[in-house]
């Protein structure tokens, strides 16, 4: 799985992008067929004068892409908040991309059998 990581508004410390590829490259345990990661992360000025830090990762898999965003007064407790959200829609994801392979066997199965025994009926 390849990580690609962007910054927006503040300079990436070595640290923290050791920190990012720790954490998103553990999603591969998860699902295997994960192509790509994209870590968008960003520092915007808040109304109250504070800082805000968002993150917005993007996981390339077969099908919809899994897109989760959060935000913190910390970029790395920003990036703690994502992995929750991000496991549980993976396995969602995977879960509901491996009931439809089952569908498509089944009906792949049904279909060659019914021109199965149509040969078979037409051979006797």
């Amino acid at each position: 799985m390849d990580i690609i990581i962007s910054c927006k508004n503040f300079d990436l410390t070595p640290s923290l992008r050791a920190y990012v590829e720790e954490k998103i490259g553990k999603m591969a345990n998860y699902w295997d067929r994960i192509i790509r990661a994209k870590v968008d992360m960003e520092v915007d000025k808040n109304k109250r004068g504070g800082l805000m830090h968002r993150a917005t990762v993007t996981l390339e898999v077969p099908g919809p892409d899994i897109r989760v965003a959060e935000e913190s007064s910390e970029m790395h407790a920003a990036i703690d908040l994502l992995i929750p959200v991000l496991e549980r829609q993976i396995k969602k994801t995977k879960a509901r991309q491996e009931k439809n392979d089952w569908r498509q066997i089944r009906r792949a199965k049904e279909k060659f059998m019914a021109w199965y025994d149509s040969l078979r009926g037409k051979n006797k």
